[in-house]
C-alpha cells in the first residue's frame, strides 16, 4: 500500500505484518495489515488507473495515503458510521472492503461479491446491510454489516432484475425504499424493503419519454441523489437535465430542471454532460451539485427555488487564462469541511485534480493538484467524505 509523502510525517506507523485468517463459508476476514493517519474527517476517491483508493485530507487538499483495491475501482461508498469503505471494482467484478478505525488505521478485509460490471453500492441508513448493484448481471447484491467490525461480512442475498441493467442507486431516510437507475430502460426502479425481508422491485417511473430499451436514450442517466425531504434526483447525461422525483410518493417525474437555464456562460451549442450528484445542507437551505462533464462545471441548484447556478472550473477570476490553474471535465462531487468551513470538492479528469466550491456563494474558490506536484497528481473519479469516528 502506498503513501503519499506529504504526509509521511503524519503517520503513526505502518504494521509490517501481514495477517491471513483463513476464510470461512460466506464470510470475508482480514487479509492485510492496517495503516494508521491521523484520525479526523477525510474524503476518499477512486483512482480507476491506479487500482487505488485516495485519502484526502481536506485541511491541506491532498492525498494523505492510497489503499490498494482489486481491478479498475469506479464508484465508493461509506457507512453511516463512517466505519467501512466499500468499493466497486469493474475490472474484476468484486466489491473492496477497507475499515476504519478510531485512531486513524485503514484494515483491509477480504474483497466481497462476484459477477459482471458492479456499479454502485448504498448503505441502508437504519439497518445493517448494503447493497450492490450488478449492470451486467442484473442483480443487486445484499451485505449484512453487522458484524463488519470483527472482520466478518456475509451475503445475505441476491434481488434478480433480470431484463434490467441496474446503475447507480439511493435509498431513503427510512431505510425502506431502494431507488435504482436502469441502464437498460432508462426508468427508475424502485425496490421496497419489508422488515427483514428482502428488497423487492414494487414500481418504475420512465425517465426518458419514448426511450427503448439498449438505445443510447437509455443509457444516458448517469446520477443520482436524495434530499433531507426524500427527493430523489436524477442526471439525465444526454439531454442535460436533472429530473425529480417525491421518493415518498414516488409515481411521477415531479419536475425537470434544464441546467441550461444556469448560466455560467456556456456555448451555444455546447453539451453540459451532467454525471454524480451530492446534496448540501446547513441550517438555512439545501443544495444539489451536480459534475458537468462536457463542459467543465458544477451546477448547483436550491432545492427550495430551483435556481441554477453554472460553476465554471476553467478561466476563473484570479488566474483568468492561465490554463495550469484550470481544471477540465469534472466526475465526482461531495461535501467536505476543511478548516472549519464547508467546501464541494469535485474530481477532475485533466488540468488540476480537484476544484473546492464555497457552497455558500457558489462560487470557485480555487482548483488545485492533490498531491505534492503536478507530475504526481492522478486521475481521480467518484469522491465521498465523512467525519471523524467517534466511539
Amino acid at each position: 500500500m502506498k503513501i503519499s509523502k506529504n504526509v509521511t510525517k503524519s503517520l503513526v506507523g505502518i504494521l509490517s505484518s501481514v495477517v491471513l485468517l483463513s476464510s470461512m463459508s460466506g464470510c470475508f476476514r482480514p487479509t492485510a495489515p492496517s495503516i494508521d493517519v491521523e484520525a479526523k474527517t477525510q474524503a476518499f476517491a477512486v483512482v480507476p488507473g491506479e487500482n487505488k483508493i485516495a485519502v484526502i485530507d481536506p485541511e491541506i487538499n491532498q492525498v494523505s495515503a492510497y489503499l490498494d483495491t482489486d481491478v479498475r475501482p469506479s464508484s465508493i461508498a461509506v457507512s453511516p458510521d463512517g466505519k467501512m469503505i466499500l468499493a466497486t471494482n469493474e475490472g474484476s467484478g468484486t466489491v473492496s472492503v477497507f475499515l476504519r478505525r478510531a485512531n486513524g488505521g485503514f484494515e483491509k478485509l477480504s474483497p466481497v461479491g462476484s459477477g459482471n460490471k458492479p456499479a454502485a453500492i448504498v448503505f441502508n441508513p437504519k439497518q445493517s446491510e448494503a447493497y450492490v448493484s450488478y449492470e451486467g448481471d442484473g442483480k443487486i447484491m445484499v451485505l449484512d454489516t453487522k458484524n463488519a467490525q470483527k472482520g466478518i461480512l456475509r451475503t445475505a442475498g441476491v434481488v434478480n432484475l433480470q431484463g434490467s441493467a441496474p446503475k447507480k442507486m439511493v435509498m431513503d431516510s427510512s431505510g425502506t425504499r431502494l431507488f435504482v437507475i436502469d441502464g437498460n430502460s432508462a426508468k427508475l426502479l424502485v425496490l421496497t424493503k419489508s422488515g427483514n425481508t428482502l428488497i423487492r422491485k414494487t414500481s418504475e417511473i420512465p425517465l426518458v419519454q419514448n426511450s427503448v430499451a439498449g438505445t443510447s436514450s437509455a443509457s444516458s442517466i448517469e446520477g443520482i441523489t436524495i434530499t433531507s425531504q426524500d427527493r430523489v434526483y436524477v442526471s439525465n447525461y444526454t439531454r442535460d437535465e436533472v429530473l425529480v422525483i417525491d421518493g415518498k410518493n414516488p409515481n411521477s417525474i415531479a419536475q425537470t430542471l434544464n441546467l441550461r437555464n444556469g448560466g455560467g456562460n456556456l456555448a451555444i451549442n455546447a453539451t453540459i454532460g451532467p454525471k454524480n450528484m451530492t446534496v448540501y445542507k446547513n441550517a438555512s437551505m439545501e443544495k444539489v451539485y451536480v459534475a458537468g462533464y462536457n463542459a467543465s462545471i458544477v451546477s448547483s441548484i436550491d432545492t427550495k427555488t430551483n435556481r441554477i447556478t453554472n460553476i465554471a472550473l476553467t478561466g476563473s477570476t484570479g488566474f483568468q487564462g492561465n490554463s495550469n490553474r484550470d481544471s477540465y471535465n469534472p466526475v465526482g462531487v461531495a461535501v467536505v469541511t476543511s478548516n472549519g468551513s464547508d467546501y464541494i470538492y469535485a474530481t477532475n479528469s485533466s488540468g488540476l485534480g480537484l476544484s473546492l466550491i464555497d457552497p455558500l456563494t457558489d462560487r470557485l474558490k480555487r482548483n488545485t493538484s492533490h498531491a505534492e506536484s503536478l507530475g504526481e497528481q492522478k486521475v481521480l473519479g467518484e469522491i465521498v467524505s465523512v467525519g471523524a469516528i467517534k466511539d
